[in-house]
């Protein structure tokens, strides 16, 4: 018996001494989700794209953020997806999603004052928006933060942070930093890390978006230079090297606005609003500037076209009800005749509704 109990003891002694505990780090789904800066991590993600990126400048988080519910609520797609748009309120303007057949309207920017000018990443698990600064919507983890990119502590020349793009690849935003008509387009990646500076000429317009081609190679954009406000397409390679990067694909009489918003997802059209006829309608062209088509044919205002991930319809903003609100159109059907008989009307609601933008396909 005292061989056995002996025996017992030394066991217990030689496994409590050759073992050790290993931490198991926390999975994503074990971490509750809570609003935090964008890091700045040690090393910044080298671009997936063709893209060759210099930056100027690296960026350490400076923001501060507020809670919010998490996660945002998933809509159903139903309909042909999901669309995110502005929405004015009695105070101020709000971001939104809904489903494509005008069911599930949720609010995104929960907590928070404000939003407008929403684009999503590709992967369609954020929205980026504008609002005192650019701020991401983490649409399946939930939360909102703030890029920590500023006009003061960055010596940018103007002072507003407006119409942001992620990139294809979702390693880049651009972003256009404008005195309140017109500015110069920049990128940053999402973290808030190495900006770099494309134009420097300060004349993109305000009014139209910064447009990505589906490849990530190509900007599109809408710019004061010739007395008109006209489209270009830029080379961001070439940009980045210095050169001669744009190209002008519309060439107006004065005075006109072409104002560029979507790309199609082939990658081979534009969808614009302009006012050339004498009121602001819908229209696409070819991505060198040819075979202009009207889309719409409204004595109201029709503006801010988008185009779905499968290309068969356009969400766009008009006030052909009384006021702004989003509508969708068939595409092929509004080319074989503008007349709008396959327009209808997705949201009502009685503050202005704008700027919708479609989710990407998953």
């Amino acid at each position: 018996m005292r061989t056995k109990l002996i025996l017992t003891v030394l066991l217990l002694v030689v496994t409590g001494c050759g073992t050790t505990t290993t931490p198991v780090a926390p999975t994503a789904s074990s971490i509750p989700p809570t609003v935090t800066d964008i890091p700045s991590p040690t090393q910044a993600p080298a671009p997936t794209s063709t893209v060759t990126l210099t930056p100027t400048q690296t960026l350490a988080p400076t923001s501060t953020s507020t809670p919010l519910p998490t996660p945002f609520p998933t809509l159903t797609g139903s309909g042909g997806g999901v669309i995110a748009f502005a929405s004015r309120e009695s105070s101020d303007w709000q971001i939104y999603m809904i489903n494509a057949d005008g069911s599930g309207k949720l609010r995104v920017t929960v907590g928070i004052k404000g939003g407008y000018e929403p684009n999503w990443s590709p992967d369609g698990n954020r929205i980026i928006f504008q609002y005192s600064g650019l701020k991401i919507a983490d649409i399946a983890a939930g939360g909102i933060s703030r890029i920590p990119l500023s006009v003061v502590s960055n010596n940018l020349p103007n002072e507003y942070l407006v119409k942001p793009a992620w990139s294809p690849d979702g390693e880049w935003i651009a972003f256009l930093n404008e005195n309140g008509t017109r500015g110069d387009i920049y990128l940053i990646r999402p973290d808030g890390t190495g900006m770099v500076r494309l134009t420097d000429s300060n004349d993109i317009s305000r009014d139209g978006n910064l447009v990505w081609s589906p490849d990530g190679k190509q900007l599109a954009y809408s710019a004061y230079r010739t007395g008109n406000i006209e489209i270009y397409v830029m080379d961001v390679e070439v940009a980045l090297q210095g050169g001669a990067a744009s190209q002008q694909m519309t060439d107006s009489l004065p005075p006109v606005r072409n104002l560029v918003t979507s790309w199609s997802p082939d990658g081979s059209r534009l969808a614009f609003s302009s006012d050339r006829d004498g009121n602001t309608e819908l229209y696409l062209m070819n991505v060198d500037g040819s075979n202009i088509v009207r889309l719409t044919n409204n004595p109201a205002s029709d503006t801010e076209p988008d185009w779905s991930p499968d290309g068969k319809l356009i969400a766009f903003s008009s006030n052909r009800d009384g006021n702004v609100e989003i509508y969708v159109l068939d595409v092929e059907m509004a080319i074989q005749n503008a007349d709008d008989a396959s327009v209808r009307r997705l949201t009502n609601h009685p503050g202005d509704d704008m700027g919708p933008v479609w989710m990407p396909a998953p």
